[in-house]
Order: C-alpha cells, then structure tokens, then sequence
C-alpha cells in the first residue's frame, strides 16, 4: 500500500507536465505570412483589420511641377534659384552698365532739348555704358529723332522740342534770330527799340536810337536819329528780305535810307545790301555794303561797308568782331577820304520772364583805328548798345 501511494504522485506529475508537448507552444518568430498574430479582442468573429496601403513612390525630382512653375499658356517655367541675389546687386559695380536711377536723370536732363542735340547726348550716353540696361529703349529714341529730322528736312518744317514726334508749320513763318550789329545797319527785318553810344579818343561822341517796326516777317520801316562822320541827322527806311530762310538760316537783304543830315544841312539817299547767316546755331556772319548818295550838285558820293562775326561761348555771353570802312571823294586826284577801324567786345544775353528766345542784348565794345586817309574822328574808341525786340510776328 505504501508502494502504491509513491507511484500515484509520480503518475500525476507526469500528466501535468507543461513542457510534455513542445508542438503546442508557437513563440512570435515562428509565425508564418500566412498566419495572423492572436488577437486580444474577444471577439472571435469580428473582420480582420486591413493592411496599410504602401506609401507612393517620390517621383524623380525633375519630373515635379508645382502650380507657380506653369505660365498662362501651360509652358513650364524655369526659375532661377539665384534671381534675387543677381537683382539686388549693384549694377553701377558691372562694367559698361548704368543704373535706372542714372538712365531716369538723363531722360530728365534731355526733357524739351532740340533734337539733334539729344541725339548727341544719348549717343554720347551708349559710348559711357554700352551694355545700358535700356539700351534698346535708347536706340529706338535715335532713330526716332532721326527719320523726324529726315522728314523735316524734306518736308520743310521744324520740330517742336517739346513734342519732338510732331512737325508744326513750314519754315517760312518761322523767325530768324540774328543778333544786331554795333556800327553796321541792321540787315534782319524784326520789330525792335535800339539806342547806342559812341566815344571817341580825342573827344568825339557819336549816339543813336532806333525804332523799327515789322509789318511782315520780311518786310519793316525803321526811324531814328543818327550821328555820324557827317554829323546828327533823322534816318528813316525800309528793309525788305526776298530771301530769308530759316531752313538754311540765311537771309539777302536790300535795304533803302532817307537821311536829313542837320549839320551841315543836306539830304542824302543811303541804299544799301546785306547777307546774313547763322552757323552750327552758335556763330553768326554778317556783311553789308551801301552808298551814300546827297541831294547837293557839288557834293560827293560815299561807300560804305562792314563785317561782323559773332560767336557764342556760353548761353548768355558772345564775343565778336566787327570792322568797318567809310570813304567818300573817291574819284579825287590826291586821294579818297577813308577811315577804317575794328572793334572787338562781348554781347549778353539776359534771359526776360516770359520769352523764350533772345529779345534783349547789351553789347560792349573796344574800337581801333585800322586804316586813315585825310579824315581821322578818333584813334580809339569805346561803344555800348541795347536792343530790345518786340515778340515776333513769325513763330
């Protein structure tokens, strides 16, 4: 009984063994694809729980468009990755290349200049900065100026510099602005007041003061009292110029004087011819030859004639020099009577409110005897003269 009771203990163990079947216990590892791991749920007949949709693949980097890469019209767009650096460097540090600042101050500075000088000064501007932002802008305004500078010179008109695209009228209403001359007449028929003076070393004293008046463009009377080698008198005329253009910037001008000459008495007829021209718009040539002719039976005739050439060396100041010559009893035996001389002085040019052109000058002036022959009315003088002209009938 004793031996029964120890071997019944022994057989219980044995069937309780948890390690008696090794194929009854499945670790983690061993588990197959086609095996789902134990569920914690209690729920035996609930629906698996689906598997993970696999992440998409990045396409390759070159193949991404994003919406700001694609223009209006579906083409893509390339974007430079160094656009902003490049945009905000200092384009005066690259070589031959301005700034819009500098291009801005140079269109504010030629704004209303004549054309061919803008042409000048835009040229000039490319030869500073060839590689100018706005080169092209710049090119197509020459060109511009240009063909209207070809026009005007086939059609006859002029460019308004304030609309430099439009031709106004013809050059034959248009004005020429040539400057007064000091001992020489007036060859430009133009509405102005004139007064001068001249003294002479040893005393001689010499004055004028003139009114003309333009009925036409090309057409004025004039009077005034004179002194001259003969004396004081009352000079009235006329001048008319058959050619005057402002085209060329030249004019031909007869001219015919009435003189009443008070000391001595007599009436002397004063015909006389003039050109005129303007140069470069800068230099100014003037010439004039006349008679004088008297009234009187044993009284002899007279020539006369002069020069002047102007120049201007900045917008108000001129310098020029003018000569002139006056003889008279030229067929006598012992010889003419002739006087010459040459004076060299400035001319201003003060700007008035309101006008645009030239309407006052001063002039100041030095004179030398260069030729004398039995009549000498001064070794050396000095002149002043005003003129003032009237606005003018042409445009």
């Amino acid at each position: 009984m004793i031996a029964l009771g120890l071997m019944f203990p022994a057989l219980g163990m044995a069937q309780d063994d948890p390690f008696g079947d090794e194929e009854d216990f499945v670790f983690d590892g061993d588990l197959t694809d086609a095996e789902d791991p134990p569920k914690d749920s209690d729920d035996k007949d609930a629906a698996p729980a689906p598997a993970p949709e696999p992440e998409p693949l990045l396409e390759d980097e070159d193949d991404l468009v994003f919406e700001d890469e694609v223009s209006e019209e579906g083409e893509r767009v390339e974007d430079d990755l160094f656009e902003d650096e490049t945009a905000g460097t200092d384009a005066s540090s690259l070589p031959g290349q301005d700034t819009v600042e500098t291009f801005r101050a140079k269109e504010r500075e030629l704004a209303g200049v004549a054309a061919d000088e803008e042409i000048m000064a835009w040229e000039a501007y490319l030869e500073t900065y060839p590689n100018a932002l706005y080169r092209e802008r710049i090119e197509a305004r020459i060109q511009t100026l240009l063909d209207e500078q070809y026009r005007r010179a086939s059609t006859g008109g002029r460019l308004d510099p304030a609309d430099p695209e439009a031709v106004t009228d013809d050059l034959r209403d248009e004005e020429i602005f040539l400057v007064s001359p000091l001992r020489l007449p007036n060859l430009n028929p133009r509405s102005r007041v004139v007064a001068g003076a001249l003294l002479g070393v040893p005393v001689k004293v010499q004055a004028w003061a003139d009114f003309e008046y333009a009925f036409l463009r090309n057409l004025s009377m004039h009077a005034g009292l004179w002194g001259r080698a003969t004396g004081w008198g009352l000079e009235v005329g006329v001048r008319g110029s058959p050619v005057k253009s402002a085209k060329d910037k030249v004019l031909l001008t007869p001219a015919l004087d009435l003189r009443l000459n008070f000391g001595p008495l007599l009436f002397a007829v004063r015909p006389q011819l003039g050109v005129g021209a303007i140069l470069a718009d800068r230099v100014h040539l003037l010439a004039n030859v006349g008679a004088e002719i008297a009234a009187q039976a044993n009284a002899s005739a007279a020539v006369f004639g002069g020069l002047h050439l102007s120049g201007r060396i900045a917008p108000p100041i001129s310098v020029f020099l003018e000569a002139d010559v006056y003889a008279r009893r030229l067929t006598r035996a012992e010889g003419a009577f002739v006087f010459a001389s040459v004076g060299l002085g400035l001319r201003f040019h003060p700007r008035l409110k309101g006008r645009e052109d030239d309407p006052l000058e001063v002039v100041a002036a030095g004179y030398a005897r260069a030729a004398s022959q039995y009549v000498e009315p001064y070794q050396g003088a000095a002149a002043i003269q005003a003129a003032y002209y009237l606005p003018s009938r042409g445009k």
